[in-house]
């Protein structure tokens, strides 16, 4: 169990126990209406994080099933166990042989612990989102705009090897990253186009020189 949020599970004070039993006499005073209130569905894919006058309850995250709460002194926080896909907005990149490139990437992944994604961050989905933005920034900042275009398979390894190990203490895991989409500048483009139509060309006066050497024999 992190300590960070293992204070929440200490042994609570008098006033702790006081709201409790007040929230539980105001429940029985306002039965059958107040068990509307008091009961939460938790899907089987969902974790219930519940936090009873600020300390997180004991017994870590609830669910999947019905749960009990209480609605004067507890807060619910819902969080989704299955994997998302997230888009992650272009970002121009400068590579190691200085060429500018414009990178989109999408990113899978699922929340593997759900108190460290509420208790460890703000926005674990947020946070995640930025973190892959820094990930792809630096890899891809220490590779040729060779590497990063014939390497992608490798680059994808890589990518989510770095971003699991920055997002692990988020209860975050990373299932996939990708890049979706590597923009080259036009006129990167025209060069390759002419270097690419240059070798075509070098190969077909091969092809043809050899087919009249074969002819004339």
């Amino acid at each position: 169990m992190s300590a960070w949020w293992s204070s929440g599970l200490e042994s609570e004070g008098l006033v702790h126990y006081f709201m409790v039993c007040v929230s539980i006499l105001l429940i029985a005073i306002t039965f059958p209406l107040s068990w509307m209130v008091c009961f939460q569905v938790v899907q089987e894919y969902e974790r219930l994080v519940i936090f009873r006058l600020g300390k997180v309850k004991k017994g870590g995250a609830q669910g999947p099933g019905l749960c009990l709460t209480l609605p004067c002194t507890d807060s619910n926080l819902l969080v989704d166990m299955r994997t998302g896909v997230h888009d992650i907005p272009t970002q121009e990149i400068l590579t190691s042989d200085s060429v500018t490139v414009s990178v989109a990437a999408v990113v899978f992944y699922r929340v593997s612990d759900p108190m460290q994604a509420v208790c460890g961050d703000g926005d674990y989905n947020l946070s995640t989102k930025f973190k892959t933005q820094t990930v792809i920034r630096n890899v891809l900042g220490t590779r040729t705009l060779h590497e990063i275009l014939r390497g992608r398979e490798e680059m994808a390894t890589q990518l989510r090897e770095s971003l699991q190990a920055k997002v692990a203490q988020n209860g975050v895991t990373v299932d996939r990253l990708e890049l979706k989409q590597v923009g080259i500048p036009r006129g990167m483009q025209k060069i390759m186009a002419s270097e690419a139509e240059a070798k075509a060309e070098a190969k077909a006066k091969v092809i043809l020189s050899n087919a009249e050497g074969l002819a004339s024999q």
